[in-house]
């Protein structure tokens, strides 16, 4: 989130000035993003300057700095080998072969048959799975930035209520989510953020029976096992994608969990969850999906485009007067006491005021790799594969 009016000067050799018509306190946050600001030489500029609309002169211009320098690309595998030149020192490894395997079975296959060696995005939720495969290992990296989240329909429907949405949260049992659903391949949801991040505040609480004080007092009366309130029954549904297969088993554990509580839930499966809830094609009241709350430690970006009302991906029209307020603030706020107290403001609203998303569970760094390869461990973002990168045999 940055305003179009900033000035980029070249002030020396090594050296380039930043002015920005107000401060921009994430700039940091931005540049280090890899698909934000990408910054080349001169050669590389009058390269592509001279290329024109013929991209595929560029394959050979020689204006890459990467560890590895593309000989071959097809629509089935990116073939790459060493660059004597990297400015870091020599690559481990003479070469490269990425394979576009959309599959994950298929992936799993080639790890296991010795045909590939890292097989990225595995299913977590299989992870006993993979465990029990020979030659196939379950690698975990550092803590994500985000996690799987529930986006809660307060605009229309049953969560319209406060009190309901607050039971919905205590009735998830964030740790046993993370140990037994994800066995481990997942970390515990505790907030917003990660705890490593460092204005995270954990005020996630696994309480039913706070929930069920919640509930009652909001008039859905427990008749029998399920909760009723002017005839109706309180009755959740659950929005998953295919594209995630992780998401089938924990909405069913959050419909375990609902279910405890006397609340149904029905799940339902759509190809394109933020077309379908945003166009009003579907019924819903819970949406999983997705989410990185602080990408590369840049907040504003996230809060910006979910939780500010007419934001693009504000996709219950949320709208709360005082979370726009922090937002806008936080934009500009550049003192780290002040940024951590608006922070901390806002996710107190997200809980205890007036709840809209919540992380279900936080995501690790995950791989799939072959023993040859046990010591691996996933890099942050896209960054798989580096220059000190390489099996066991060569460390």
């Amino acid at each position: 989130m940055v305003p179009p009016e900033m000035i980029f000067e070249v002030t020396g050799p090594l050296e380039i000035t930043v002015t920005t018509p107000l401060p921009v306190p994430e700039l940091p946050n931005v540049l280090a993003h890899e698909s934000y600001f990408l910054i080349y030489d001169r050669q590389a500029v009058e390269a592509v300057e001279a290329a024109g609309e013929g991209w595929e002169a560029l394959e050979d211009a020689g204006i890459y700095t990467g560890p590895f320098v593309a000989e071959d690309l097809s629509d089935a595998a990116l073939t790459a080998t060493r660059n004597e030149n990297y400015w870091r020192g020599q690559p481990v490894m003479p070469g490269v072969t990425v394979s576009f395997v959309t599959d994950i079975n298929a992936r799993v296959l080639a790890i296991q048959n010795g045909e590939g060696d890292i097989a990225l995005y595995p299913q977590a939720s299989a992870k006993p799975v993979y465990d029990a495969t020979p030659n196939v290992n379950f690698a975990t990296g550092t803590l994500s930035t985000g996690g799987y989240a529930a986006f809660m329909n307060t605009g229309e429907g049953v969560l319209t209520d406060v009190a309901v949405r607050k039971a919905f949260m205590q009735s998830v049992n964030y740790q046993e989510m993370a140990e037994v659903v994800f066995q481990g391949a997942t970390a515990e949801a505790e907030g917003l953020y990660g705890m490593d991040f460092p204005r995270a505040v954990a005020n996630y609480r696994h309480d039913p029976e706070g929930a069920t004080a919640l509930l009652d007092e909001a008039g859905w009366v427990l008749e029998g096992d399920t909760r009723m309130k002017d005839g109706e029954a309180l009755t959740l549904d659950i929005v998953i994608y295919p594209q995630q297969p992780d998401l089938v088993p924990m909405s069913g554990a959050l419909q375990s969990y609902l279910r405890e509580l006397g609340i149904r839930s029905e799940i339902v499966s759509v190809d394109d969850v933020g077309a379908a809830i945003t166009a009003g094609s579907i019924d819903w009241d819970v949406a999983l999906l997705g989410n990185g709350s602080a990408t590369v430690g840049a907040v504003q970006g996230f809060l910006a485009r979910y939780l500010a009302t007419d934001a693009d991906r504000n996709y219950a029209g949320y709208s709360n007067a005082r979370m726009d307020e922090l937002i806008a603030t936080l934009a500009t706020e550049t003192d780290a006491e002040m940024r951590n107290q608006i922070l901390g403001e806002i996710q107190h609203i997200l809980v205890e005021e007036d709840p809209y998303i919540f992380n279900v569970t936080m995501l690790r760094g995950r791989v799939l790799v072959s023993d040859d390869w046990s010591t691996y461990q996933p890099g942050v973002a896209l960054r798989h594969i580096g220059w000190q990168t390489a099996p066991d045999a060569l460390k």
